[in-house]
């Protein structure tokens, strides 16, 4: 017995040996790549197909106009304009494919770098694990695929489908109440059924290259059933299982002979990057292994252009030094140095904002004049200034960027368009951003309506402008859902009545009109939702009082809309802004009541608003999914309109030649900004959703009708500080986040800069946006014109049909995976759209 646990003993150290020693094909393993490495990635996308039980695949869209070339996992492919991440693709999805609800991702394309000294001795195994189906390159020729058909695989190839059990769990239970926590037999349960593989796939020793290598891979989604009859049938209706169909979970690539693509070895690389890249460290890191690259922005005429340069150092450096040269152009003509402006990135947001509890910052980086603090990171963007007589054309020139030592000469091209932008106060189009008065009193410690409030005003309405925004939302009341400290119209004490107050007011719309132009819309915040009065009862309406002898100014309660007193307390308030606005030169038809809600106000209050304010229409922020004309007027759930907001997104696909129009519709229609974005799957964050925010929205045509802009995005809406979280200020804040439920995207545009609000790169990706949206509608009111379209030539008419359906696709693609949108030809697009633009304008003009 003795012998026998001996000779056992032995045995096991045996085997315990065996497994510890190294064999001579594992020895020196090293992870070459994994998910965590950096990936040029472009999202290909398309509606997921939807199948019934039993039934053929339906037809998938054709893919938009711009998607990459067919040989885009060559090695000689130049993937620099594509995106860099690292990560699971797309982000924001948990293992299993939660949490990116608007995924629709029909191909995601991946492409990573490694280095090989020796392909004879190289031994390299891959191991994947994903979603959907795929395929793997390694220098242009496919090594494997896994759950995906034989034969020619595209970009419209359906990967296999998935059986019932990813769907359901072992009792019934749809996998769609599954947290992300599971665990026990749930976890394997998952496992086996969503998560599928690539095991063990050896990189085939005669399809490597001494020193860099492509490891390119393309994921195709797996067909999305008919979920209503799937769940129906099992008792669920109308269920939602959203996850993703097209994943990449894991990756690692081992072996030995090969590393991760090289370093920059230099103690700073300067590098040019994607404009719609989210700059942060995986990306500068991913950036400092490729070459420096080259500046390139596209621009109309009287428009910007922008486009960024990251720093990268491995220990802390100051801000980058920057001297640009003049640009040479067309027939010898030049731009300026001096048309240009360097703004430097910031991220130090969450620290300056205070970073309180609920205020999680959804913009980019800040953008300031002034140079950022020491840090391994610096970006720095280059903004120019387009004259509006510039030559049309291609304009070069260089950047010279200095910077811990290190000295790098950037190319740079700018692309101008024939596309002439409008002037302020002329833009098609509607723009509401949501303006915060009090808070930026309140950031910057200084009284409100005071000189020194004013002079900060100047420098929002300034960023206003450059947008085109042309809807304000003055309150009148307190207590609605956008808070308000004070009224802007304040009423004054005097013997047993007030006097209504006008002198913020009036310098408030004059300021406005001097920097901005004429609102196409004025609310008058009245009436709100949450103040009650709705279906015949009585609400509670709060308004500033003025002591005549102190000054101080206090809350109370007014007159109810239809209650005694109610006219002669504000009918004064609601005429003197008509007066107001005749003095300006508005027109009236700007004005409005508002803001009515889903919740509509009683029978009451629409009669006591039309009594006193009878031409005055309602500012309707309502999911209605229709409305009706009747003798010339909008119409929206019984109330008399003349602005609709609607949170519903629409569907921007069109056929060839089909138009909008949206501009020119009788009734103003806008859709929330918010509804744009893909909320549970972190795209906020992508650059590409603001960009393309005005596009969409311009655009959309669900429903039966158009579209004519975006509203209810929050401009400067600041956290404020946690000592002041009694203010008045920060409770508005709160109300507004927790109504509109904005938090899924910005609360706000610009940033609290040391002297006065400052861009963020949001903001510019947004203005950039209504630049293009600008070019597009000049091209489609040409086009929706018979008379004036017959002053195009042929070849014209054709060439403007084919860059709006173009744009339509890209705005289409976007509305899919905002992830997709930096790696489509952005930019080549857009010199076409602004070129087309201008060609339409002046045949137009000039054949009159």
């Amino acid at each position: 017995m003795n012998h026998l646990r001996r000779a056992s003993f032995c045995l096991a150290v045996f085997l315990l040996g065996m497994l510890l020693w190294p064999s001579p094909g594992l020895a020196g393993q090293q992870a070459v790549l994994t998910e965590q490495s950096a990936f040029s990635y472009a999202y290909i996308a398309r509606g997921q197909a939807r199948k019934n039980i039993g039934q053929e695949l339906a037809d998938w869209p054709a893919p938009p106009a711009g998607y990459p070339d067919r040989q885009w996992y060559a090695p000689a492919f130049d993937d620099r304009a594509w995106p860099l991440a690292t990560g699971r693709f797309p982000s924001g999805i948990n293992r299993w494919g939660y949490g990116n609800r608007h995924q629709g991702a029909g191909s995601i394309l991946l492409r990573a770098r490694f280095d090989v000294s020796d392909p004879a001795s190289a031994q390299l195994r891959l191991n994947m694990r994903y979603l959907g189906g795929a395929v793997v390159y390694l220098n242009g020729q496919p090594i494997a695929r896994g759950h995906m058909p034989e034969g020619e695989i595209t970009f419209d190839t359906p990967a296999e489908e998935y059986p019932k059990e990813a769907y359901y769990t072992h009792e019934g239970n749809p996998t769609w109440r599954v947290a992300d926590d599971v665990d026990g037999p749930l976890l394997e349960h998952m496992e086996t059924y969503r998560l599928r593989r690539l095991e063990d796939i050896a990189l085939p020793r005669e399809a490597l290259v001494r020193g860099e290598n492509v490891l390119a891979i393309m994921l195709n989604a797996a067909p999305q059933p008919d979920q209503h009859r799937f769940f129906e049938a099992q008792g669920w209706e109308r269920v939602r299982d959203f996850w993703a169909k097209c994943a990449l979970i894991e990756l690692t690539l081992t072996g030995t002979g090969a590393t991760g693509a090289a370093a920059n070895t230099s103690h700073v690389a300067i590098r040019a990057a994607n404009p719609l890249q989210e700059v942060d460290s995986a990306t500068a890191d991913a950036l400092a292994k490729l070459s420096p690259g080259t500046v390139r922005l596209v621009g109309p005429r009287n428009g910007i252009a922008t486009a960024p340069i990251v720093v990268r150092s491995n220990t802390p450096i100051e801000s980058p030094r920057i001297a640009i040269g003049s640009l040479t152009g067309p027939d010898r003509a030049t731009i300026n140095s001096d048309r240009f402006t360097i703004l430097y990135g910031s991220t130090e947001h969450r620290d300056r904002f205070g970073g309180q509890d609920g205020f999680e910052s959804a913009f980019h980086h800040v953008l300031s004049r002034t140079p950022t603090p020491s840090s391994e990171l610096h970006s720095a963007w280059l903004e120019v200034a387009i004259p509006p007589d510039a030559t049309p054309g291609e304009y070069t020139g260089q950047v010279t960027v200095e910077a811990g030592g290190a000295r790098q000469v950037l190319p740079i091209i700018l692309e101008v368009g024939r596309f002439v932008m409008p002037e302020t106060g002329r833009f098609e189009g509607i723009v509401g951003l949501m303006h915060n008065f009090e808070n930026t009193a309140a950031r910057y410690g200084v009284p409100i309506w005071s000189d020194e409030h004013f002079k900060l005003l100047e420098e929002v309405f300034g960023h206003m402008a450059s947008v085109g925004n042309n809807v304000l939302w003055i309150p009148m009341a307190l207590d609605t859902h956008f808070g308000a400290p004070e009224t802007l119209v304040r009423w004054v004490k005097r013997g047993d009545g007030y006097e209504v107050d006008l002198s913020h007011a009036r310098r408030y719309l004059k300021l406005y009109d001097e920097i901005c132009g004429q609102p196409r819309f004025l609310s008058m915040l009245l009436w709100d939702v949450i103040q009650g009065g709705r279906r015949g009862n009585e609400g509670t309406a709060t308004v500033t009082i003025v002591d005549p002898d102190t000054g101080t100014v206090s809350r109370q309660e007014a007159p109810w809309f239809g209650t005694r007193g109610g006219e002669e307390f504000w009918k004064p308030a609601i005429d003197g802004i008509l007066k107001i606005m005749d003095e300006l030169g508005w027109s009236r038809d700007a004005a409005l009541i508002g803001v009515a809600h889903d919740g509509k106000p009683s029978r009451e209050v629409v009669d006591f608003f039309s009594r006193i304010a009878p031409d005055v229409k309602w500012n309707v922020y309502s999911h209605s999914r229709g409305y009706s004309a009747r003798d010339g007027r909008l119409v929206i759930d019984g109330l008399v309109g003349g602005f609709h907001e609607q949170p519903w997104g629409g569907d921007t696909q069109r056929r060839r030649g089909q138009l909008i129009g949206g501009w020119n519709h009788h009734f103003p229609q806008v859709t929330v900004a918010r509804f744009h974005f893909h909320s549970y799957s972190g795209n906020r964050r992508m650059p590409g959703s603001y960009r393309t925010l005005a596009g969409a929205s311009a655009a959309d045509g669900s429903r039966n009708r158009s579209f004519q802009g975006v509203s209810r995005f929050m401009l400067d809406y600041w956290p404020i500080p946690r000592d002041t979280s009694d203010s008045p200020a920060f409770r508005r804040t709160l109300d507004m986040r927790g109504h509109v439920n904005l938090m899924r995207n910005s609360e706000f545009f610009l940033a609290p800069g040391p002297e006065g609000p400052e861009p963020t790169t949001s903001f510019q990706q947004f203005r950039e946006g209504v630049q293009e949206t600008q070019a597009r509608i000049a091209i489609e009111q040409v086009l929706d014109n018979s008379e004036q379209r017959t002053l195009l030539s042929e070849s014209l008419q054709e060439a403007a049909h084919d860059v709006i359906h173009e744009h339509a696709n890209m705005l289409q693609a976007h509305s899919m995976v905002a992830q997709g949108y930096p790696a489509l030809p952005w930019q080549d697009h857009a010199r076409r759209l602004f070129d087309i633009a201008g060609q339409v304008v002046n045949e137009a003009e000039g054949n009159r």
